[in-house]
């Protein structure tokens, strides 16, 4: 796993940092560096190498990430197709920001720059243990699948700082995270999250599929 630019870092199998527990109510972030911790919300339930989302209630609230040219990584799983408002894999989504989310059968790449929400969208697989990837290079928004380059969005600019300091969050659209608004939450499994504060490379992006597709027995 490449460490420069590592902001994030939670893994299935270390969610206490060394080891596991069933009864985590906090997600280790495993990044050398890193100060930030996942604050366990609902009643998620931990197996052994992910953490189960119920869709209706259940997130992990990190801390603000705003960066310029971030990257996000996950490994994830869907058992169900959804209509309505996108669910939240990783985002801050508030009148600005960026993040991934699935709607019906897409997974979706999501950046606010120039006033407008920019997506890529691209179809997945249902209850297969999935790879995905996106970053902004202050050129191209990029969504990466299966450690290669899928397609890319051209625009220049800054990505908009969301609103009423909204943290990033795990399994939920921050913007419909409570119980009132159910249909921004994930329901799936989710096995890891590494957040970077550069775009990285694609070559940096295969090493680290590599990484994650031998450990969580990626097809």
């Amino acid at each position: 796993i490449g460490r420069t630019g590592l902001i994030s870092w939670f893994d299935g199998y270390s969610n206490t940092g060394t080891t596991r527990t069933h009864n985590a109510t906090t997600w280790k972030d495993l990044a050398s560096t890193s100060t930030y911790k996942g604050t366990i919300k609902g009643s998620p339930v931990w197996y052994n190498n992910y953490l189960y989302f119920d869709g209706s209630d259940d997130w992990v609230q990190l801390s603000q990430m705003n960066y310029e040219n971030p990257t996000i990584e996950v490994v994830y799983k869907k058992d169900n197709y959804t209509t309505g408002p996108e669910e939240g894999i990783v985002a801050n989504y508030e009148g600005g920001g960026y993040g991934l989310s699935v709607s019906d059968s897409k997974l979706m790449s999501e950046f606010y720059i120039s006033s407008a929400y920019h997506i890529v969208k691209k179809d997945f697989i249902l209850n297969k243990i999935q790879y995905a990837a996106t970053n902004y290079d202050g050129k191209n928004i990029n969504l990466y699948t299966d450690g290669t380059l899928y397609d890319s969005y051209a625009i220049s600019g800054s990505i908009g700082t969301p609103e009423n300091s909204t943290p990033m969050a795990i399994a939920a659209n921050p913007r419909g995270a409570s119980t009132t608004n159910p249909n921004r939450f994930f329901k799936g499994n989710i096995y890891s999250v590494r957040i970077y504060n550069k775009a990285l490379t694609p070559e940096e992006i295969h090493r680290n599929y590599l990484y994650d597709k031998q450990k969580f027995n990626l097809e």
